[in-house]
């Protein structure tokens, strides 16, 4: 399971072919057509993989989540 960090300011400004993901003083910059993940995962508590929504494949959601867990926005937390 996964989940944004706790107290993490987070926001995305989508500006044509691009989103810019800002969480604390760090900025990301995805794919326009990525940004709906973006805001799937800020409105859940916890999630798998498998559960974010389509259309992106599961390869480019691997990517999105791996991205997103070395820049510090996300974490990996255990099922309760």
């Amino acid at each position: 399971m996964l989940r944004k960090r706790p107290h993490l300011l987070c926001a995305v400004q989508v500006t044509g072919d691009v989103a810019i993901v800002r969480f604390g003083n760090e900025g990301l910059s995805i794919p326009a057509h990525a940004a709906y993940l973006i805001e799937y995962i800020l409105k859940v508590e916890r999630f798998c993989v498998r559960e974010l929504p389509r259309p992106l494949t599961r390869p480019s959601k691997l990517l999105l989540v791996r991205t997103l867990l070395g820049a510090g926005m996300l974490e990996v937390v255990d099922r309760d």
